[in-house]
């Protein structure tokens, strides 16, 4: 089943309940991948939401043959303010899809998703830190190669690391979604933890933050170093500038995301790569984790989403830089 054109606003949903602001808005910066170029790599997806309340459409990438690697607010709903919002459990109706190229548009053929998940004994934490989560296809992507993850200790403030998703090219503009791009002059600016100036949580130590490179669309997609492994996924940041964005650290859930990457070697009788993490049990799965039957998105209702629109927001706020997007009929490119 093709992805079904839309005609929706584009939004990114800001940790302050209902409301709705975009990034990518007229005040957003051109910066970030709005100046992207085009990326190949091939195991960095579209991740779309399907809900009748709250669809967004992420960035995600394969980190093992059956495994998608993307960020929580992704997969559950978001409602709160910073770092008090709850980290929630995988919102209940929902179902997802994969969008594999290096354009993707309403003629694109959904990959089916059977199940997310979440760390097990995250639910109830605070999002700030938490804000990744796993989707398991239904078939492996057996002609995609996955990222290695950089498991072993946090991001060097300084080092490169290039961000790359599917969001803006031009502010504003839908027509320029969808396509996979990446920033090649971006570092490592800070580590968490950090507050604000009021003292309250900006970053946990489970968090860093990227100079420039993502924004709306963006969210779930990862950032690699010089070796091309994955040191961290795109989580949130500053509504006005969409600069110095927050990315949870792949370190900090190394046990989990082990575990979760042996189990999808184990399930597709795929033998894993020398540098692939493995830490499994006997039975071959993971312990734990939160888990819902995904089911395929692409069905017949549309997206649709609402709410006040906040664009005079406190510039630090933690906006979720996934979009709910209409997905145009355009030509392949």
């Amino acid at each position: 089943m093709t992805l079904r054109a839309r005609t929706l606003a584009v939004t990114a949903s800001l940790w302050l309940g209902a409301s709705f602001a975009g990034c990518a808005s007229s005040e957003a910066s051109p910066i970030a991948i709005l100046d992207g170029v085009a990326s190949d790599t091939a195991s960095v997806v579209v991740v779309s939401r399907e809900h009748p309340s709250d669809p967004m459409v992420c960035t995600a990438f394969l980190v093992a043959p059956d495994l998608l690697l993307t960020a929580r607010h992704c997969v559950a709903s978001v409602a709160g303010r910073g770092c008090a919002v709850s980290a929630l459990d995988v919102l209940e109706g929902a179902t997802f899809a994969a969008y594999e190229g290096a354009s993707v548009d309403a003629s694109s053929t959904p990959r089916a998703i059977v199940a997310a998940r979440v760390e097990p004994g995250s639910v109830g934490q605070s999002m700030c830190g938490n804000d990744v989560a796993v989707l398991q296809l239904a078939e492996p992507l057996r002609d995609v190669t996955p990222l290695t993850l950089r498991l072993e200790g946090p991001p060097i403030v300084g080092e490169a690391a290039v961000p790359v998703g599917y969001g803006y090219a031009t502010p504003g503009d839908d027509t320029t979604l969808y396509t996979r791009r990446m920033r090649t002059d971006a570092i490592v600016a800070t580590l968490g933890p950090a507050s604000t100036v009021s003292g309250d949580v900006r970053l946990t130590e489970a968090e860093w933050t990227l100079s420039v490179g993502p924004c709306a669309g963006d969210s779930g997609g990862p950032a690699l170093d010089g070796t091309g492994a994955v040191i961290g996924v795109m989580s949130r940041g500053v509504q006005a500038s969409c600069t110095d964005m927050i990315y949870g650290r792949i370190d900090a859930h190394a046990a989990w995301l082990s575990e979760e990457i042996a189990a999808s070697y184990a399930r597709t009788g795929t033998s894993p790569p020398d540098d692939a993490a493995i830490a499994v049990d006997d039975a071959g799965a993971p312990d734990g984790g939160a888990v819902v039957d995904a089911g395929v998105a692409g069905g017949s209702g549309g997206c649709t989403a609402s709410g006040s629109s906040r664009p005079g927001a406190l510039a630090w706020l933690a906006l979720v830089a996934g979009v709910v997007v209409s997905l145009r009929r355009r030509s392949p490119r």
